[in-house]
């Protein structure tokens, strides 16, 4: 059956009418036609131009020759002139360097690139029509290298603290950066990513409630997290005297908690030392009671007030157990055990098959064991590390000093 093909019958009469739009006349050829679809009449409309003193004059919409980026800059300029940031830099640059920074951290926040291209981004920007800034790959370098090897930032760190004047209460956390540079701060430590790489320390503090850096500071590679934590506190003591921080359990030690004795602090225990080993064993037994019970983002989590002392530090703090959080690490933990064993188990056995086993399973090793048996990895899991490992999941505790509730501290924490 061949096709069926509509036929649209055109009416030879055009018409010329005219619409009024905010005030102006346009003028439109109407052409009428047969629509056999609907059985009736139907319109081409041809625009013809804008009426003007009784003439009709044809204009044209003028497309623009270029566009400049301009939307993400918006909210990060109005920032930058709430907190002042362009005046307190040029306490200690110049106008062109000054603008030169915030162009940099503009880039960074919008569209992280390569120092040598930062420049052809930043001219499809509307940036470059309001900041004539040079920014060439050399001038940046120039630049940065000043000011690495000045103390400006330390400078603008306390012009910073006291501009937001934010109280006492500051998130720390220190890093380790490694790095295939070779400049001189680059150092060996003890990286627990790329051991084979050289490294920097760098120590940042926060403003808790608004999460704004105040305060950065650069160590050798080979500083370890103790000493770059007390050297940061130590500099932030000179423009704040009292502080309230916030610690992740990597920083739990007896020199940290000696260092931090005389300040508000929040810390998350590890389970190195005996003695917290032993505030997990007995408040593992009665924290699970209904008179312990806390309610977080409503969802309940059971919470149980500790003291104990190690070597010669009295301590508080507050033994927490989330069953929900217990059940993710539950699910992960033998998702992943279960992974690497089948990883193992399909090797191949060939020279240095130990070393293999060791960088797949990592710290997971620690819970099965595994030989060869007619040319085969078999494993076998270690049921008691396993059952302990389980015994910790959604337990933590956080050590503090201080007027904090258990909700305050679970919320200043988390």
């Amino acid at each position: 059956m061949p096709p069926r093909h509509h036929t649209y019958l055109k009416i030879p009469n055009c018409q010329t009418i005219e619409k009024i739009v905010k005030g102006k006349t346009y003028v439109y050829e109407r052409v009428p036609y047969y629509n056999p679809r609907i059985k009736n009449t139907s319109y081409h409309y041809r625009y013809i131009g804008r009426k003007e003193n009784g003439q009709t004059r044809r204009i044209r919409s003028v497309l623009p020759r270029r566009s400049l980026i301009h939307g993400p800059f918006i909210p990060l300029l109005a920032m930058i002139n709430a907190l002042g940031i362009e005046d307190m830099l040029k306490k200690h640059l110049t106008e062109e360097e000054s603008r030169m920074i915030i162009a940099l951290a503009i880039s960074k926040i919008v569209r992280p690139l390569p120092i040598s291209s930062i420049e052809t981004w930043f001219e499809g920007t509307s940036l470059s029509r309001t900041m004539n800034v040079d920014l060439r790959s050399k001038r940046i370098s120039e630049l940065l290298d000043m000011i690495g090897s000045s103390d400006l930032y330390r400078s603008f760190s306390s012009d910073l603290i006291r501009k937001l004047n934010q109280g006492n209460s500051l998130l720390c956390d220190m890093t380790s950066l490694p790095s295939y540079g070779s400049t001189e701060i680059l150092e060996y430590g003890h990286a627990k990513d790329h051991p084979e790489l050289e490294q920097i320390n760098m120590g940042m503090v926060l403003e808790r409630n608004r999460r704004i850096p105040i305060f950065l500071e650069i160590y050798s590679g080979s500083i370890p997290d103790v000493v770059t934590l007390k050297r940061t506190v130590e500099s932030i003591r000179k423009m704040i005297p009292k502080i309230e921080i916030v610690l992740d359990r990597e920083f739990f030690s007896h020199e940290n908690l000696d260092l931090l004795k005389d300040d508000s602090y929040i810390i998350a225990a590890s389970l190195v030392s005996g003695a917290v080993k032993s505030v997990f064993a007995s408040a593992s037994r009665s924290v699970d009671r209904a008179d312990n019970v806390i309610m977080y983002e409503n969802e309940p989590i059971f919470c149980k007030s500790v003291s104990f002392t190690l070597k010669n530090l009295n301590l508080m703090g507050y033994f927490f157990h989330d069953t929900k959080r217990e059940s993710d690490e539950r699910s992960d933990f033998h998702r992943r055990l279960a992974e690497k064993r089948s990883i193992i188990e399909m090797l191949q056995i060939r020279k240095n098959v130990h070393e293999t086993i060791q960088s797949i399973a990592s710290q997971y090793l620690s819970y099965f064991t595994w030989k060869i048996d007619n040319d085969r990895i078999t494993t076998k899991a270690r049921n008691n590390a396993i059952s302990a490992a389980e015994n910790r999941m959604g337990k933590f505790l956080l050590v503090y000093r201080g007027d904090y509730t258990e909700l305050e501290c679970l919320s200043i924490y988390r």
